[in-house]
């Protein structure tokens, strides 16, 4: 197998910047009712009625956020890390730069279900891919797939509705990205079918049989090995990572309003 990296996807749903400007709209007041006409000559004590309630001062407007304004794409890394460093993202990742155009490059490349390798190389996991051998048959280390825990940590440590929103403020940014590499398709398209790519990922549970024909190991599963390579390195971080991973996107693309 290739040499472990994290996903595109998993990286298009945290490098994200930007804010979404909050509108508040006041409660409208209703009317007082009219008092009712007092009989002349009541035929029973009169009902004790309840005070009426003291008037409230009305509500000030909110005062609205302000627009934000998006520097040109070959500027954007400033603006970018500064909203970044809230969501507690590793410092390693903090420093590559270039991050609307990274982020670009990974997500159009999941599309197509490959990855980037040149982008994600400093995320490569420190522990190498370990595996079982018994009875003659190779199994993935179950132990191998701890090496992603920590990715999925941090992604989870961002909200998903904060994601959404975020990624909803760079669109612009992306639209110049995707130009420059000759990509004419809208950003919530790209990020829609990357996120696919990750959805369509089986949750294989139990032991992960393995062949090596020569020095690379392949899937034993023909299914498993027909999958992208995208598809097959977000396998590799094992079921219970898998499952996170597809939650935490199923959250961020309801939020979005994006169908996968």
């Amino acid at each position: 197998m290739q040499k472990p990296i994290l996903i595109a996807v998993v990286v298009a749903a945290v490098v994200i910047v930007g804010w979404t400007l909050l509108r508040f709209a006041g409660d409208d007041q209703a009317a007082e009712p009219e008092a009712a006409e007092v009989p002349p000559t009541p035929a029973a004590p009169p009902t004790q009625q309840s005070p009426e309630p003291l008037p409230q001062p009305a509500r000030p407007p909110a005062e609205p956020e302000p627009e934000v304004v998006l520097p040109p794409l070959a500027d954007s890394d400033p603006f970018v890390r500064e909203r970044l460093e809230p969501l507690e993202l590793p410092e390693t990742w903090l420093t590559q730069g270039d991050y609307v155009r990274r982020l670009t490059v990974l997500a159009e490349n999941a599309t197509r279900g490959e990855i980037p390798r040149r982008q994600l190389a400093f995320m490569a996991p420190g522990e190498p891919f370990r595996v079982v051998e018994r009875d003659d048959a190779i199994y993935i280390d179950p132990a191998s797939y701890r090496r992603y825990d920590r990715y999925v940590e941090v992604l989870e440590r961002v909200p998903p509705e904060t994601a959404a929103r975020l990624l909803d403020t760079i669109t612009p940014l992306m639209v110049t990205a995707l130009v420059e590499i000759g990509v004419e398709a809208p950003p919530g398209e790209v990020l829609t079918e990357a996120m696919r790519q990750a959805m369509a990922v089986p949750e294989v549970t139990g032991e992960v049989a393995l062949e090596q024909p020569n020095v690379m190991y392949t899937y034993a599963d023909p299914d498993l090995e027909a999958l992208t390579p995208v598809q097959k390195q977000i396998l590799r971080m094992g079921p219970e990572n898998v499952r996170r991973i597809k939650d935490y996107l199923r959250q961020v693309a309801d939020a979005m309003n994006l169908q996968i």
